[in-house]
């Protein structure tokens, strides 16, 4: 089930000309992006907004696998912690994703790329959902989404123009 999602999200970012490997840089930074607006929702108390959010935390970073190259891989539940435990591990995530594109261009393997996917995993089982239907509701919002593909990144048409410099 979790392949599916990521082939439809990566279908998506190669459709919106997202997905190239120049790109990883700019992938990373939504990812530090949404990661916020997680923490933002965790704060508050909102589980369903976290769970959409949590949701675009699993599109940037499996964009930003296929923009490496890396390979969809299959999440499943790894063990039930306590829901503290669960989510307070899972602010290491930043610096697993860090690590993706670091380890990357040094040309060691995916194995933190992994670990990114599976620590979204985690935190949506300590928010009571799964990998799953959290990239479903991510999914089936961008996917319904209108806007352009400016210097590679997505830019919502509610949103204003930008000029994407970074990572040239």
């Amino acid at each position: 089930m979790s392949i599916e999602i990521q082939q439809k999200i990566v279908e998506w970012g190669e459709d919106k000309g997202i997905v190239y490997h120049n790109n990883a840089v700019k992938q990373y930074l939504k990812f530090v992006e949404e990661k916020g607006e997680l923490a933002r929702e965790i704060l508050r108390g909102d589980v369903e907004a976290a769970k959409m959010e949590l949701g675009d935390c699993i599109v940037t970073v499996t964009l930003l696998r296929a923009c490496i190259g890396f390979e969809i891989i299959n999440i499943g539940s790894r063990f039930k912690k306590h829901q503290s435990e669960i989510l307070l591990e899972s602010m290491l995530l930043l610096d697993s994703v860090n690590r993706i594109y670091n380890e990357k261009l040094d040309g060691w393997d995916n194995w933190w790329a992994d670990v990114a996917l599976i620590r979204l995993s985690d935190v949506a089982l300590a928010l009571g959902s799964t990998f799953e239907e959290c990239a479903e509701l991510a999914y089936n919002k961008i996917s319904k989404r209108k806007g352009s593909n400016v210097d590679g990144v997505f830019v919502k048409a509610e949103e204003p123009k930008v000029n994407f410099t970074v990572g040239r």
